[in-house]
C-alpha cells in the first residue's frame, strides 16, 4: 500500500513529445485566452455603430460569450478524450482564427440585415452576438479542457494540471483585456485588431501543426498548411466593407475609429444643377451628429462656406438661452462634436469672453479642427478632453449659459441626464445663468417617456417655475412640415438660475424677446419659429385638445414618469431610434 501510494503521487512524465512541445502548449492556452477576451472586447465596439453600446449590447455580448464557452468546454472535454493529440488542438485554433478574420468583412452587412428586420430593440445585438461571435469562441473554449488532457499524465496530478493551465488562460484573458481595451483599439481600430488576434491564433496554431507534419512529411499535410497560410493572408488584407451606409448622393470622405465610437465623415448634394448644394455631416455610428454647408463638391479640396452655416437646422435652437441672458460674457458647452456650436457662437456673439468646450473623445477634436473648421485655442474658445460630468464637478468656474449638447440620436450617457448632474451644473451657473438641454423625444406616446422623465428631473433641481420646454413641431428636413407631437424630435429643455418677473414667462413675451434679437444679437430668423413653440405645462397637459380622454392619459404619463437618479435612469428602456 505504502509503494503504491508513493507511486500515485510521483511526478507526472512529460507531456508526449518532450519539453518542447509542453512549453508550446503552455503557449497556445495563454495566447487563446488572450484572444478570446480581447475578442469579446471589441466584439461591443463591433456591434456598436449599428446598435449603440447599452447595456443590451454588453448583456447579449456577455451572454453568448458564456454560453459559447460552456459549449466549447463540454465538446472539447469529449474531443480530447477520444483524439488527444496536439495536432487536432492546432486545427481547431486554426479553424477559430479564420474565422475570427472573417468577423471583419461580414459584421457591417450582417449588422445591417439584423437592422432592417428588426425583430427587436433588444433582440437585434443579441441575433448579431449568435451570429458573428458563437463558434469561433466555442472553439476557443475548446483550448482549456483539451490542453488539460495533454497535460495531464495520470489521475493523481490532474488537480494540479487543471488548475495551473486554467489559471495560465485567465491571466492571458486579463492581457488581453487591458491590451485591447487601453492599447489595440485606439491605436489600430476595431477591425485591424481583430484581424491582428485572427492571425495571432493562426500563428498560434501552427506550433502545434508544423511539428506534427514534420515527423509525418505528409504532402496532404503540407498543402493544407499553405491553403491556411494563403487563407489567413487573403482575409488579412482584404478590405472590410464601411458601416457607413450612404445614400444617394453621398459620399464617404473620412471614416475612423474612436475609443469612444465610430466616426465617418459625408459629403451631401443636394438640388438640381443650378441650386446645387453641398454639406458635410459628421455620423457617430449610425447617427447624425453635426453637419457644415460647403462651397462646392470637391472630395479634395474641401472648403466651408462663407459665411459659416450649419446643415443642421437644430442647431438653431441652441440660441434660445439668449431669450433669458442677452448680456451673457461666459459659455459652456458640453459636447463638442463637429464644433459647430462653438464657432457659431464665436461668429454672432462677440460680446463672449469665454466659449468652454468639454469632449470627451479626442479624436471627435482632431476630425472638426480638419474637416468642420473647428478652431480650439482661438478668440477665447478652450477645448477640454475629460468627461463632461467630471469637468462640471470639479470645475471652480461659473457660466452664464450651459449648453448640454452631448447626445446624438442613439442612446444618450444617461449619467448626464440625472438629478445628481443637473445639480452640479445649477452650482456652475452665474446669478443670471441659463442651462439648456437637448434631447430627441416625443411628446406624447410610448416615445415621450424619455421627455416626460426629463421634465420632472428639471422640475425637481431648478423648479417648475423656471422650466421652459421649445419643442421643435417642424420637420428636420422640411421647414415648414408639421411634426407628429408622438414621433421624436429635438426638444430644448430650459432652465433658469433666476426668477424672471412672471413666472413663468408667458408666450406672447418670448416672442418679443426673439422678435427684437433678431437681426441684432441673435442672427438666425429662425428662433422666431422656436419661440412660438413654447409650452407651458397646461400646453403640454392639454395639446389644446379638448378631448379630457387625451388630458387625462397625458396627465397620468406625467405623473407616472420617474425622477432620473444616478441609481434608476433606465435610458436603454424608453430610447428607439
Amino acid at each position: 500500500m505504502a509503494r503504491q501510494h508513493k507511486e500515485q503521487e510521483a511526478p507526472a512524465p512529460a507531456a508526449a513529445g518532450g519539453r518542447g512541445e509542453a512549453i508550446s502548449l503552455l503557449v497556445v492556452v495563454f495566447a487563446c485566452g488572450a484572444a478570446l477576451m480581447a475578442f469579446e472586447m471589441v466584439g461591443s465596439r463591433i456591434l456598436a455603430p449599428t446598435f449603440g453600446s447599452t447595456i443590451f449590447v454588453w448583456g447579449s455580448l456577455i451572454g453568448v460569450f458564456l454560453a459559447a464557452l460552456s459549449l466549447g468546454y463540454l465538446v472539447g472535454g469529449r474531443l480530447a478524450d477520444r483524439w488527444p493529440k496536439f495536432s487536432v488542438l492546432g486545427a481547431i485554433i486554426a479553424v477559430a482564427g479564420l474565422l475570427v478574420l472573417a468577423v471583419p468583412l461580414i459584421a457591417a452587412p450582417c449588422n445591417h440585415w439584423i437592422d432592417r428586420m428588426s425583430p427587436g430593440g433588444r433582440a437585434n445585438p443579441l441575433l448579431a452576438s449568435v451570429l458573428l461571435f458563437f463558434v469561433p469562441s466555442v472553439l476557443l473554449g475548446m483550448v482549456s479542457p483539451y490542453a488539460v488532457r495533454l497535460q495531464a499524465q495520470s489521475v493523481a496530478t490532474m488537480g494540479n494540471v487543471a488548475g495551473r493551465l486554467y489559471a495560465l488562460s485567465t491571466l492571458g484573458s486579463i492581457a488581453g483585456t487591458l491590451a485591447a481595451t487601453f492599447w489595440l483599439v485606439p491605436t489600430y481600430w476595431t477591425s485591424t485588431t481583430v484581424k491582428a488576434l485572427g492571425v495571432c491564433l493562426v500563428l498560434v496554431s501552427l506550433l502545434a501543426l508544423v511539428p506534427s507534419l514534420v515527423r509525418r512529411l505528409s504532402a496532404v499535410g503540407v498543402a493544407g498548411l499553405w491553403g491556411l497560410v494563403a487563407a489567413a493572408s487573403v482575409l488579412a488584407i482584404v478590405k472590410p466593407p464601411s458601416y457607413i451606409r450612404l445614400g444617394d448622393d453621398e459620399t464617404l470622405v473620412a471614416e475612423v475609429d474612436s475609443p469612444y465610437q465610430h466616426i465617418g465623415v459625408v459629403m451631401l448634394s443636394r438640388g438640381y444643377e443650378e441650386s446645387k448644394q453641398w454639406s458635410l455631416r459628421m455620423m457617430f455610428d449610425k447617427y447624425i451628429e453635426s453637419e457644415v454647408m460647403l462651397q462646392s463638391g470637391d472630395t479634395e479640396n474641401i472648403r466651408l462656406k462663407e459665411p459659416y452655416e450649419s446643415g443642421a437646422k437644430y442647431t438653431d435652437t441652441l440660441h434660445i438661452p439668449w431669450l433669458f441672458n442677452k448680456d451673457a460674457k461666459s459659455v459652456l458647452i458640453v459636447g463638442g462634436g463637429g464644433g459647430v456650436v462653438p464657432t457659431i457662437y464665436r461668429n454672432d456673439y462677440k460680446q463672449l469672453e469665454r466659449i468652454d468646450v468639454v469632449e470627451i473623445d479626442p479624436t471627435v477634436v482632431e476630425v472638426a479642427e480638419k474637416y468642420f473648421g473647428f478652431r480650439p485655442g482661438e478668440n477665447g474658445v478652450t477645448t477640454t478632453i475629460m468627461d463632461g460630468r467630471i469637468y462640471v464637478r470639479d470645475c471652480p468656474d461659473q457660466y452664464d449659459i450651459i449648453l448640454l449638447d452631448a447626445f446624438t440620436g442613439g442612446r444618450p450617457p444617461f449619467h448626464l441626464l440625472t438629478r445628481e448632474f443637473l445639480t452640479l451644473v445649477k452650482a456652475r451657473l452665474g446669478p443670471k445663468g441659463v442651462v439648456h438641454l437637448n434631447i430627441i423625444s416625443a411628446l406624447e406616446g410610448e416615445k415621450s417617456r424619455l421627455f416626460w422623465a426629463m421634465l420632472k428631473t428639471f422640475h425637481a433641481v431648478f423648479g417648475r417655475e423656471r422650466t421652459y420646454v421649445f419643442p421643435k413641431l417642424y420637420d428636420q428636413r422640411s421647414w415648414f412640415g408639421a411634426r407628429s407631437r408622438t414621433d421624436g424630435m429635438n426638444v430644448e429643455l430650459v432652465a433658469l438660475n433666476f426668477d424672471e418677473y412672471e413666472n413663468p414667462l408667458p408666450r406672447s413675451v418670448i416672442e418679443a424677446r426673439a422678435r427684437e434679437r433678431v437681426g441684432t444679437l441673435i442672427k438666425i430668423p429662425s428662433i422666431l419659429r422656436h419661440a412660438e413653440n413654447h409650452q407651458t405645462m397646461d400646453d403640454l397637459l392639454c395639446a389644446r385638445d379638448p378631448s379630457e380622454k387625451r388630458r387625462r392619459e397625458r396627465q397620468r404619463e406625467w405623473e407616472s414618469a420617474p425622477v432620473m437618479t444616478d441609481d434608476y435612469a433606465p435610458v436603454d428602456n424608453w430610447v428607439t431610434d
